[in-house]
């Protein structure tokens, strides 16, 4: 892609990686991979069809990209293990087994690794997920398709552009231009999503859905640069509504 990737570059890079492994459970309790296993919650959930749970790993910060995919995981309440490999750590040769490109995050789902954050979080999902987080019909599934590739590739390029602007470039050498022409290309795809909110608390309907996590996380972004969202009331609403769920909120106290 033409811009900055977010599942390479981290942005929080002071943070000092925590190369302990934690496993999580539903409740938000967690162990490192020496803890007494009692501190799990056994109820949790499995995929369909399957009646004993499988465990997976996610690599990666969540000062990064994989910070959506650990979202997914928690709104899920499947256990996993995260292993917080930082930006600069994923282009170890151990690293680069996982993911030949050097990015995170990384889902390793009973030895099939996955990589890019949407596909992680559409595959756990559609494997795990059950209605209303993934909706119950095909069309459902084709409208959360619909709205994360949407916040891909009609929001994200832009908010990277403020962003690596704004926070990773010395401010006598930020390209204002820029920054406008970005700002001013965000408007539309917000009014879209401004419109679709206006009479419905989430983008399907009356259901917090993957989709909505997926386009929340993307514009997680836009609280870092601060945008101006005051033209589009409903989305600001939703947006907090989002973020301020309580499986988003144990994320972020993650390594």
């Amino acid at each position: 892609m033409g811009f900055m990737n977010f599942e390479q570059t981290g942005w929080q890079r002071q943070l000092c990686w925590i190369p302990l492994a934690t496993i999580r459970s539903r409740d938000g309790k967690s162990a490192d991979c020496a803890g007494a296993p009692s501190a799990l919650n056994q109820n949790i959930a499995t995929p369909r069809g399957q009646e004993e749970d499988r465990m997976l790993t996610l690599y990666g910060t969540s000062k990064s990209r994989s910070a959506r995919s650990l979202w997914a995981l928690e709104e899920l309440g499947v256990k996993y293990e995260h292993v917080p490999v930082e930006v600069p750590k994923a282009k170890s040769p151990e690293h680069l087994q996982r993911n030949p490109n050097g990015h995170v995050p990384v889902l390793n789902d009973d030895g099939h690794y996955f990589w890019e954050s949407m596909a992680i979080n559409l595959h756990l999902a559609e494997k795990f997920g059950k209605a209303p987080l993934w909706p119950a019909s095909v069309d459902g599934h084709g409208d959360c398709f619909k709205w994360s590739f949407f916040g891909m590739t009609e929001i994200e390029p832009h908010l990277m552009t403020i962003l690596r602007q704004q926070l990773f470039t010395p401010a006598d050498q930020r390209d204002q231009k820029a920054i406008q022409t970005a700002t001013d290309s965000l408007k539309a795809p917000l009014k879209v999503l401004d419109d679709q909110l206006k009479n419905q608390p989430y983008l399907l309907g009356n259901d917090f859905t993957i989709a909505d996590l997926n386009v929340a996380a993307v514009l997680s972004f836009a609280m870092l640069v601060k945008l101006d969202m005051s033209a589009t009331p409903a989305l600001q609403t939703w947006l907090q509504k989002c973020l301020g769920r309580e499986a988003n909120q144990r994320v972020r106290g993650l390594a």
